[in-house]
């Protein structure tokens, strides 16, 4: 007897340490077992409940455990004692297990999937993958402490994991700005604001960090021009897979490449073209960010652009923008949809994606990029990048950067650092046949 009464006050001791005063514990037989009763005294007064948690000596540490957690449902979501040792049933690793039931995460995953089982079967699949995703890291020792703990986790982990092996041409499943990225921290956060929500976890630890966090710290999208691929893609490249998407009959996507290429748009400025007098037109709208749209600030008149054809297909602007402003042949689809859902305060970045998605699907555009090392892989901004390089490299007589800077429309600083700067083995025989040539005159 003396020994229970040891492990007991001993009990006492470490929970009025650990909780504070107002925890009174006991055991009551119960069908033959000894199980924990909780009396609980504070300012609103006094509750009792007979728990299913063994009360004995060898199970010292869970009770301890158990109150420390019941302790924390209340205070921080302001459950009462009731409410707070159910959630501790469902979800603790020290609750008694009951056969068949799901507890913790697992029980938090299939409430959150059911309350969305009205979406598509695609749309659900997804989703679940991205919350089992979730579950999993939150379930791994070491254990998240709290909800930005699990979001860098996931990073260091899962997202930002090399490949296989060294010289492996495997790229990153959820690069760093990629969609899925983004969509993984997107479902996931919304997995772990309904857990707050429906106060099944700890508010303070676990209601997700904001968009601009997980932008800056988890997705770092690279949307902006300084982060998209400096590779250009060269004339005779941009001749093959024009002439070859036409002869595919995709006279859609041959207009949207033609366009960007010639005219070295931004892939989002699709969605901002205008003809006036023969001449194309960009609408200003397109690089504003969302706090200038919210503002409603009054964007600047369109700015016209001007085409600088591939050798080899000169004329080819002016027969696109003919083509573009009579209708004979539209932008594709996917594309024209993206325009179509942009509110008047939305991004026009949809519409670049859009376009990227279409381009990468097409086999000419893989076989571009077959041969070619990971650091020198071509993207959908790669045409933007290919017409500064024909005004500085590939033409006869190069233009300036600050002449072209102004044909793109953004300042000779962003110019020089990110379109002016590439160099390759081509660019320096060029060079070097320039300079052999004036100093031979």
């Amino acid at each position: 007897m003396a020994t229970t009464l040891d492990w007991v006050k001993s009990l006492r001791a470490d929970i009025r340490g650990d909780c504070g005063k107002g925890w009174n514990l006991r055991g009551r037989e119960v069908g033959g077992k000894m199980v924990m009763q909780i009396d609980r005294n504070d300012e609103n007064g006094r509750s009792t409940l007979l728990t299913n948690i063994g009360w004995r000596k060898d199970n010292k540490r869970n009770i301890l455990n158990a109150i420390v957690e019941i302790k924390d449902f209340m205070y921080h979501n302001g459950d009462s004692l009731k409410e707070a040792y159910k959630k501790f049933s469902n979800q603790s690793e020290y609750a008694p297990v009951i056969k068949g039931q799901l507890k913790g995460w697992a029980a938090n995953k299939k409430a959150f999937l059911d309350s969305r089982s009205n979406r598509r079967s695609t749309t659900l699949y997804d989703l679940t993958k991205r919350v089992e995703l979730a579950c999993r890291f939150l379930e791994k020792s070491p254990k998240p402490q709290n909800a930005k703990d699990l979001f860098l986790r996931i990073k260091e982990e899962y997202f930002d994991v090399a490949p296989p092996h060294k010289g492996s041409k495997k790229k990153l499943k959820n690069p760093e700005g990629g969609d899925g990225r983004k969509r993984n921290c997107g479902d996931i956060k919304s997995f772990l604001n309904y857990c707050v929500e429906k106060k099944l976890v700890n508010a303070n630890l676990w209601t997700a960090p904001s968009s601009d966090w997980l932008q800056e710290e988890i997705i770092k999208t690279k949307d902006s021009e300084e982060y998209q691929s400096k590779v250009p893609i060269k004339s005779n490249e941009l001749v093959q897979l024009l002439e070859e998407i036409e002869n595919k009959g995709n006279l859609n996507l041959w207009l949207a490449v033609g366009l960007v290429g010639c005219f070295g748009l931004r892939p989002a400025e699709l969605g901002a073209l205008s003809v006036e007098n023969g001449r194309l037109f960009v609408g200003t709208t397109v690089k504003r960010n969302k706090h200038k749209l919210k503002k409603n600030d009054k964007p600047k008149a369109p700015e016209m652009v001007v085409a600088v054809d591939p050798i080899g297909l000169e004329g080819l602007g002016d027969r696109l923008v003919q083509l573009y402003a009579k209708g004979t042949i539209k932008l594709p689809l996917g594309v024209l949809r993206a325009i179509e859902k942009r509110g008047d305060n939305e991004t026009y970045k949809p519409i670049g994606r859009a376009f990227g998605q279409l381009l990468k699907r097409q086999k000419s555009w893989k076989k571009l990029n077959l041969n070619r090392s990971e650091n020198e892989q071509l993207d959908p901004y790669s045409l933007r990048h290919g017409f500064a390089y024909r005004c500085h490299v590939e033409m006869e007589n190069p233009i300036s950067a600050t002449e072209v800077a102004g044909f793109m429309r953004h300042d000779t600083n962003t110019h020089n650092d990110v379109y002016a700067n590439y160099i390759d083995n081509d660019q320096k025989e060029r060079s070097r046949d320039r300079l052999v040539g004036k100093l031979n005159q």
